[in-house]
């Protein structure tokens, strides 16, 4: 979202009297281009709320995350919170405090995003080198996914089910990650998870399932 588009994204919600979720765990996970202020920065009625995470830039497991609220919200969120599951655990709170205060974490976030650069290029190469004619996939400039798109028609879910997952291949299918289901020739792809030995082939598995499935979507 350009920085307009934030300005104005603020500029409608204080218009019409609406909050705002901005939801910014891969935040820290930028690999080039230039950051952005958060939309919460031209919050000028506090109706923005900001969420982070700690399970994108730690470890998985934590599960502990912190949020940026006018003082008010933040007092219904504290019910709800206090309602749902009384607290995070303390112990996991103090281990990552104590990690925070030794640890020099730009550093740590440097290494990440060395990482997970590299991984995100070995895909990218790989998808661009496998990959069947038809389908296409974007060159994202930060956090842990790349977008496939299929052809038009091709129903991806059914795919998966089909296909991927036979050849031990998973996916997450378009129709899942939007509210009318209507991308569904797509699918997200992660290389977060795994070791830069195993991406290439991966994908060629991948690949040579997408073909297959391609294949037997055209002959129905």
């Amino acid at each position: 979202m350009s920085l307009e588009k934030r300005r104005a994204l603020v500029r409608l919600a204080n218009q019409f009297d609406v909050l705002i979720l901005e939801d910014g765990p891969y935040r820290f996970l930028r690999y080039e281009g230039t950051t952005l202020p958060p939309v919460k920065v031209f919050d000028t009625e506090g109706r923005v709320v900001f969420l982070g995470s700690m399970s994108k830039i730690l470890s998985p497991s934590l599960r502990l995350g912190w949020l940026i609220a006018d003082p008010e919200i933040m007092a219904g969120i504290e019910a709800l919170k206090g309602a749902a599951d009384v607290e995070s655990s303390a112990l996991i709170q103090r281990a990552v405090s104590q990690y925070l205060s030794r640890v020099d974490f730009p550093a740590h976030l440097a290494q990440l995003r060395k990482t997970y650069r590299q991984k995100r290029d070995v895909m990218l190469d790989a998808l661009h080198c496998h990959l069947p004619a038809d389908f296409t996939i974007t060159d994202p400039q930060g956090g842990f996914f790349l977008w496939l798109q299929g052809p038009k028609g091709l129903d991806m879910t059914a795919l998966q089910r089909e296909v991927l997952l036979p050849a031990h291949v998973s996916v997450v299918a378009g129709r899942n990650l939007s509210p009318a289901h209507s991308m569904v020739s797509g699918a997200r792809l992660t290389f977060a998870a795994p070791a830069i030995g195993d991406i290439e082939p991966g994908v060629q598995r991948l690949a040579a399932a997408l073909s297959q499935g391609a294949r037997q979507v055209q002959a129905r």
